[in-house]
């Protein structure tokens, strides 16, 4: 590791600024792995927000998205996760949508909202999930509506467990109705979701459902995520 960094000093936001654009590709992801060891600081944060801004790659933007996430949660970065929600590339969106869910950041709902008619799947159905964590109420309107024309299946299997999250409680048996789903992915997703919704009301139910798939799968990756699940639901 490159010694100006491992000792950590605080380099103003410029200075900061100087020494990654003087390197090469590999360079810069070497400064950034370098800069996700420091400890947070007001300095390096903005350095970050303004390179992320700035810098047109998106590799090493989501790089530098990804540091910001472990950062707490301020104005500042809720400015930028709510920019990010508009990011070219899709795992950016996707992080970005995480964050204003699991912060329930409310700015966030009506670029979400349209985030429900993304190109990507993924995005999509990350976009519902947060929907229901920030629980405002024209999210799940947005939801039902678009539940009607939504064809991917991994998508609708989103939109039915944002709407239980929402509290519509008879979404549950559509969200199981996914466990048997041709897609082994569809079908690991909703082991997670199921995990993801399991309550003391429900567990046993859900328990029920991901034991009698278990009987019947022949897919490792399937087997394995339903075993977890059930573990983790029983602890509860």
């Amino acid at each position: 590791m490159n010694s100006e960094i491992q000792a950590k000093p605080q380099y103003d936001k410029n200075e900061l600024i100087k020494r990654f654009y003087r390197k090469n590709l590999d360079g810069k992801y070497d400064f950034l792995q370098s800069l996700s060891e420091w400890e947070p600081n007001d300095s390096l944060k903005k350095t970050l927000i303004y390179l992320y801004c700035s810098y047109l790659d998106k590799y090493i933007r989501n790089e530098i998205f990804t540091i910001l996430m472990t950062y707490p949660v301020d104005q500042e970065l809720e400015l930028v996760y709510l920019k990010a929600l508009t990011d070219s590339e899709e795992l950016i969106r996707v992080n970005a949508i995480e964050m204003v869910g699991d912060h329930q950041i409310h700015s966030a709902v009506p670029p979400l909202i349209k985030l429900l008619l993304d190109r990507s799947i993924l995005v999509r159905g990350t976009a519902a999930i947060a929907l229901a964590q920030i629980n405002a109420k024209k999210g799940g309107f947005a939801i039902r509506r678009r539940l009607k024309y939504e064809r991917n299946d991994w998508v609708r299997l989103n939109f039915h467990t944002s709407l239980y999250l929402y509290g519509d409680r008879n979404k549950l048996s559509k969200i199981i109705f996914y466990i048997n789903h041709r897609s082994y992915k569809v079908r690991c997703a909703t082991a997670n979701l199921l995990n993801f919704v399991s309550d003391e009301e429900n567990r046993d139910e859900i328990i029920a459902s991901l034991l009698k798939r278990l009987e019947i799968e022949k897919t490792i990756a399937v087997s394995s995520s339903i075993k977890d699940v059930i573990d983790c639901i029983r602890n509860l």
